[in-house]
């Protein structure tokens, strides 16, 4: 960037060049200091002295810059960055490296208050300078970082082509998100002798409703909210139920839920929740009218197996009595399911057997 008019500390600082070429005893290579001018193309690439110097996320986004944005961003970087050779022999001679960094303010003040009270501050300023001029170094990279990415210079090579490819870019992020996501540990303490309802776990027996049923699977859903159900698919003969767990104020409620159709609920409910993302507030079912009471957004995990987690929505309705209720729960592109359901005691379930162990 070339200016007609220079700042005195700008001039200053170009004399001082050829002094400092001499002087070894710095310890700096001094074709490199000076690269505002004069550079090779080699030096045009995120090296060592940005890694060293600049925040890990500022210089990530250097690096991942297409070989033209980046050669934009240091060839600008080398024009503007302060050196603090400079600004030492600056602050010796003429106590002026505010000037040299642009600050005439407390340049001003620096110079009129003698050097910072009586020179107080020259001398507080000798171990401050690297510090200000790493820091204005990085503002100096993240300015430019920054109109790059205004101007538009480059193409972003992950930017979706169109809204389907940013749809898929953004399912195949979740997905990948929830691969390494587990479930909470919600299980109770577990004593042999006086197994619960809440002791079930695939391979267990319970005896319920008059009938034996196995444990072929346990599920668990993990809120937003904090809170946690856990599920148990039961089969007895050719029958499969839910059991469904959860705790209110401390207090155990057990469900018990059996799969329907939802479009025996009605048929315009799946395309009602696809369009506007929920079903309506009052659905009926078998000339029975339901309230929707709660809405919840959480993970859904199959236990036991290796298996992702799933996002879901679940909405559930009950009725005047309170005692039925029917559970939506939306999969997004995996698809809706629905249930019927009823609450029971807890202590509807005895003689679990734990015929495989416990877990």
């Amino acid at each position: 960037m070339h200016h007609s008019l220079k700042r005195p500390a700008d001039i200053i600082a170009e004399k001082l060049q050829g002094r400092i070429k001499s002087m070894p005893q710095f310890g700096y290579n001094a074709p490199k200091i000076f690269k505002h001018r004069h550079f090779h193309m080699n030096d045009l690439q995120p090296s060592d002295f940005l890694s060293s110097r600049f925040p890990t996320s500022l210089y990530h986004e250097i690096e991942q810059l297409p070989e033209n944005s980046r050669r934009e961003f240091m060839f600008a970087y080398n024009e503007e960055k302060k050196d603090v050779a400079i600004a030492y022999i600056l602050h010796f001679l003429f106590g002026a490296h505010y000037a040299y960094q642009g600050k005439w303010v407390k340049q001003i003040l620096f110079w009129i208050t003698f050097y910072g009270f009586f020179g107080v501050g020259w001398l507080i300023n000798i171990f401050r300078i690297p510090g200000s001029i790493r820091k204005q170094n990085r503002q100096i990279a993240d300015r430019i970082l920054r109109g790059i990415y205004r101007r538009g210079s480059f193409q972003n090579q992950n930017k979706p082509v169109d809204a389907v490819d940013y749809i898929a870019k953004r399912a195949r992020l979740a997905e990948h998100s929830l691969k390494n996501v587990r479930p909470r540990n919600v299980k109770p303490n577990y004593d042999p002798v006086a197994l619960t309802v809440e002791n079930l776990a695939k391979g267990f027996m319970v005896d319920y409703n008059f009938k034996t049923w196995d444990v072929i699977s346990e599920i668990q859903f993990d809120w937003q909210t904090g809170d946690s159900d856990r599920c148990f698919k039961l089969a007895s003969d050719t029958k499969t139920m839910i059991v469904n767990l959860r705790k209110d104020s401390g207090h155990l409620d057990a469900v018990h839920f059996e799969p329907i159709s939802l479009f025996a609920i009605d048929p315009k409910l799946e395309a009602e929740i696809k369009m506007r993302n929920k079903p309506g507030n009052v659905i009926h079912y078998k000339e029975d009218t339901y309230y929707r009471e709660t809405s919840k957004n959480g993970l859904f995990f199959v236990l036991n197996i290796v298996s992702p987690a799933k996002k879901v929505t679940v909405w559930e309705y009950f009725d005047e009595s309170r005692n039925q209720l029917i559970r939506i729960e939306n999969y997004g592109k995996e698809g809706i399911k629905s249930f019927i359901g009823k609450i029971v005691s807890p202590l509807d379930f005895s003689d679990i057997l734990p015929i495989k162990g416990e877990g």
